[in-house]
């Protein structure tokens, strides 16, 4: 969903995207620098604590996780999101899914960018390919990047 930033045209052109979608989330309401969220884990908990337990130990479990972090790569295929999210030390996937958030929540998903800050809440699972997920019943924008990551950072 984002492009590599090659000239300072480039960069321009992303921050005005941005700033778009910024006066767009403020006119929904959304508060895109807030700080409500209690993370209940560190994503690193949630490795340590799940890595090696099965899809149907995690479906039977049910584990209800709580984290924050930055978003650092976003998938989008239609009615579903993939990103993976850092935090001072883990990263992680996490699954959007339209039919679980609803049109109004979806419709904020797809206002994120790569440096975003969200927190998330939802369940533990493993996708098809055995990767860790958490499949995000709710979420939170925390802060809204203008500028995009230095290409080293992610």
């Amino acid at each position: 969903m984002e492009e590599k930033v090659q000239t300072s045209q480039d960069i321009n052109r992303i921050i005005e995207q941005r700033l778009k979608k910024l006066e767009e989330l403020r006119k929904l309401g959304v508060n895109p620098y807030s700080n409500t969220f209690k993370p209940r884990h560190r994503i690193s908990e949630i490795i340590k604590e799940y890595i090696e337990k099965s899809n149907e130990e995690l479906e039977k479990e049910k584990p209800f996780l709580s984290v924050a972090g930055r978003i650092m790569a976003l998938r989008s295929f239609g009615k579903s999101i993939f990103a993976h999210i850092q935090d001072e030390k883990g990263k992680i996937q996490i699954y959007f899914r339209k039919d679980i958030l609803g049109n109004d929540l979806f419709k904020l998903v797809k206002k994120l960018d790569i440096g975003d800050i969200i927190g998330v809440e939802g369940e533990g699972f493993r996708t098809k390919t055995g990767e860790l997920t958490i499949l995000v019943k709710n979420f939170q924008l925390l802060t809204k990047s203008l500028r995009p990551l230095p290409e080293k950072y992610h």
